[in-house]
């Protein structure tokens, strides 16, 4: 995990089989998400390069907005079904 620095939040998981994201609606592929947006989070965070998601080998992916009266908390979660890893980027406001 990556620390927690303005409100922004990064984890990446591995795992084993299959893994069951029931109750996320995962666009295929990168659609769901904005390889920009989470890159700038990311950079904000100081994650190195090699440490970042492969957004050419994301299989299934989603953005979620908050339900806040703002709305602009997010949460992106990306999926590589090849490496079983997948990364969560969190940003409250």
């Amino acid at each position: 995990m990556w620390g927690l620095r303005k409100g922004i939040r990064y984890n990446v998981f591995a795992y084993e089989d299959r893994m069951d994201f029931q109750g996320l609606n995962l666009s295929e592929g990168r659609k769901g998400v904005s390889a920009v947006n989470i890159q700038n989070l990311l950079a904000e965070l100081e994650v190195p390069q090699k440490e970042q998601p492969d957004f050419d080998a994301v299989t299934k992916s989603a953005a979620i907005y908050g339900r806040t009266q703002d709305n602009r908390d997010r949460f992106y979660l990306l999926v590589d079904e090849n490496s079983k890893t997948f990364y969560v980027v969190e940003l409250f406001m």
